[in-house]
C-alpha cells in the first residue's frame, strides 16, 4: 500500500469510530428516560455524553490525520527519487588470429574519412535565465525521471511517452528530495532543441515527496521533446517525449488564412 492509502485508511477507521460512538452514545443517553431514579437516570445520560465526546475526539483526530498525515508520512519516510542510471559501455573483445602466410602488401589502403568519438555534454545551464535566490542548493538535492501526462495525480497515473495531437497542458510528475527551500529550481521544456517552456521558481514546497512541472505552449508541434530540470545552475536530470501529430501552428496576425 502507498502512503496516501494508509493515512486515508486510518481516517476512515477513525471516522467509524465517530460514528458508532455517537450512535452508542444517544442510544444510551435516550435510554435514561426509562430508569425510575433520578441518580441513576443522571449517570446513564453521562455515560452516553461521555461516549460522544470520545467519538468526537477520534472524529478530530481522524481530520487532522486526512489533512495533514501524508506530509507527516512524508516527513518521517522521505521518498529516494530514482536518478538517472549511468550507462556503462560494454568492450568488446579482439581476437588475434595467428597469421599461417606473411603476404606482402602491394597497395596502402588510405582511409576515406576520419571517425571522431560523439560525447554527450552536461546540459549547460541557458545564461539568459536569472538566478535570483541566495540559498546554497544541498549537493544531495536530486530529481527523479519525470513521468508525461495531461493530468496531475500522486503517484503519476495515465503517463505516456508518446502523444497524439495533444492540446492544452502537459504536466511532468517527479519526485525529489534533500531540496531546500527557498533554493532556485528551473525546468525548461525543449521541442528539437528550441525553448518552449520555462519555469524558474524559488522552491516553495517539503525538502522531498512529489512535484510537477508544465508546459502550455500556443501550439504543440510534432517532433522530439525534452524536459531539463536544474537546481541552481546544476543540471540534475532530462526525461523526454514525443509528440506524434501537433496542433496546426496559429496563424500570424496579418497573414492570409490558407
Amino acid at each position: 500500500m502507498t502512503i496516501e492509502q494508509i493515512v486515508l485508511l486510518v481516517a476512515v477507521l477513525f471516522f467509524i469510530v465517530l460514528v458508532a460512538a455517537g450512535w452508542y452514545g444517544w442510544r444510551t443517553a435516550q435510554s435514561a428516560s426509562r430508569m425510575p431514579y433520578y441518580l441513576m437516570r443522571r449517570e446513564r445520560i453521562l455515560a452516553g455524553w461521555r461516549v460522544i465526546i470520545f467519538g468526537l475526539v477520534f472524529g478530530l483526530a481522524g481530520l487532522a490525520i486526512l489533512i495533514f498525515g501524508r506530509r507527516a508520512a512524508y516527513t518521517l519516510f522521505p521518498p529516494t527519487p530514482s536518478l538517472t542510471p549511468t550507462l556503462t559501455p560494454s568492450l568488446t573483445p579482439t581476437i588475434t588470429l595467428t597469421p599461417t602466410t606473411t603476404l606482402t602488401p602491394t597497395i596502402t589502403p588510405t582511409l576515406s574519412a576520419t571517425l571522431t568519438a560523439t560525447v554527450s555534454p552536461t546540459p549547460a545551464f541557458p545564461s539568459e535565465i536569472p538566478l535570483l535566490s541566495l540559498v546554497t542548493p544541498n549537493p544531495d538535492a536530486a530529481f527523479g525521471q519525470i513521468q508525461f501526462a495531461y493530468e496531475v495525480s500522486y503517484p503519476p497515473a495515465g503517463t505516456q511517452e508518446a502523444f497524439d495531437s495533444p492540446a492544452g497542458t502537459i504536466y511532468g510528475m517527479f519526485e525529489y528530495n534533500f531540496i531546500d527551500p527557498g533554493v532556485d529550481w528551473t525546468a525548461i521544456w525543449y521541442r528539437q532543441g528550441e525553448i518552449i517552456c520555462v519555469e524558474s521558481f524559488p522552491w516553495d514546497g517539503a525538502t522531498g515527496g512529489w512535484g510537477y512541472t508544465e508546459c502550455t505552449p500556443q501550439a504543440w508541434e510534432a517532433g522530439e521533446h525534452e524536459v531539463r530540470m536544474f537546481i541552481g545552475g546544476t543540471w540534475k536530470v532530462t526525461s523526454r517525449f514525443t509528440v506524434v501529430r501537433g496542433e496546426p501552428s496559429p496563424t500570424p496576425s496579418g497573414a492570409p488564412a490558407p
